[in-house]
């Protein structure tokens, strides 16, 4: 079993991969209308349970609480980009160039989780407890992709 490390960078390609397929779509075209709302709802599940989870822990201790507070502060950036994106036209330019501006800061959290982030939780989070998380991380995703109660 893969710990949550390698759980969340398997996650973070597939959202890689999101990106870009939203980023080929133009105007309110059926691709867009298709990918658009996948993206939103995998970066949506992702990080509420890597908040629960990876995040829950790391926020308990004093070294790697920063790092976690600052990643929780960008997914709340995050979620406003799709929210604005959400309530714009697809076909509207404005849409466009709101969603580079997602796709930018989504690729700079990414990025910055793999480099910085996960180093300090490694150095907090033995193998074991690692996936364990990475257990928790797929029933929290699973659960907030079906819409049900999530626990705490």
């Amino acid at each position: 079993m893969k710990d949550i490390f390698g759980t969340l960078e398997e996650e973070h390609d597939k959202h890689r991969e999101l990106l870009d397929r939203v980023a080929r779509t133009q105007g309110d075209s059926p691709s867009r209308r298709k990918y658009f709302p996948m993206l939103v709802e995998e970066l949506r599940s992702h990080a509420n349970a890597e908040e629960r989870t990876l995040y829950a822990t790391m926020m308990k201790d004093a070294d790697a609480q920063p790092k976690a507070s600052h990643s929780v502060h960008e997914h709340e950036v995050m979620d406003d980009l799709m929210a604005e994106l959400q309530e714009t036209d697809y076909s509207n330019p404005h849409w466009i160039a709101t969603f580079r501006k997602l796709a930018e800061k989504t690729r700079h959290h990414m990025d910055e989780e793999e480099e910085e982030t996960f180093e300090a939780g490694r150095k907090l989070i033995d193998d074991s407890t690692a996936k364990e998380l990475a257990r928790r991380f797929e029933e929290e995703k699973a659960r907030e992709l079906e819409g049900q109660p999530l626990s705490s």
